[in-house]
């Protein structure tokens, strides 16, 4: 048993003109999205594996052919009155465009990835905590990574910076508008791995680690550490 089906067609030019583009333009999104769906598989990003030789300082500069990176700092500091802070520092950088898509762009709002940063303050004696963050493109070199050939800036973000210099020591800085802060770090003992020599699972996915190293002790030779009164 069949059942039979109405269907309306077109009987003036000007309906025919709007079905003919109404089916153009279900093929422009189609074609639009398997474009998008080719581009997005044949985007390749490096993999944090076993085997990897670490290098001072090469390492501490960017690794542009991963997805996700980070340059942290936390620590905690003591003012010449005994009040007590803890600080902490983060720059971010998160891949758009995977090594093998990297081609020269015309625009400069075409970027390679996306720079973000947290800061935030503990003002142990107040009982209060401070955060602030802030999310760039750097598309006027307004933020970015460095990789230690041309600039000593491992990383910077609008006025917030992270720079290594000659000796190995290490300069942060950041600030809210009404905090700031200016330390220069330096390593008394070498770097030290975490996980498994170095190389940190972050879920159960085998694709899910990352390279991960810290300071087993470091000195701030000095900190400036200002609070602008309200």
């Amino acid at each position: 048993m069949s059942e039979a089906m109405n269907v309306q067609r077109p009987t003036s030019n000007v309906q025919r003109s709007m079905a003919r583009r109404a089916r153009g333009v279900c093929f422009g999104r189609w074609t639009f999205f398997f474009v998008l769906a080719a581009s997005l598989a044949a985007q390749e990003w490096r993999r944090a594996e076993p085997g990897w030789k670490f290098d001072w300082p090469r390492d501490h500069a960017v690794h542009p052919d991963f997805k996700t990176e980070w340059w942290y700092f936390t620590g905690n500091l003591r003012a010449a009155d005994g009040r007590r802070f803890g600080y902490q520092v983060t720059f971010f950088r998160q891949g758009v465009r995977a090594p093998d898509q990297r081609i020269a762009a015309k625009s400069r709002f075409v970027v390679d990835d996306v720079k973000f940063g947290h800061f935030t303050i503990t003002d142990v004696s107040a009982g209060e905590f401070h955060f602030s963050q802030q999310l760039l493109r750097g598309a006027f070199g307004e933020a970015g990574f460095g990789d230690l050939k041309s600039d000593a800036r491992l990383a910077w973000l609008g006025d917030w910076s992270l720079t290594l210099d000659g000796d190995g020591a290490m300069r942060l800085r950041a600030t809210d508008g009404a905090r700031t802060l200016d330390l220069h770090l330096e390593s008394t003992k070498p770097w030290a791995l975490h996980g498994d020599a170095g190389l940190s699972a972050k879920s159960e996915a085998p694709d899910r680690k990352s390279t991960r190293l810290n300071s087993s002790h470091t000195v701030i030779s000095y900190a400036v550490f200002c609070l602008k009164k309200k």
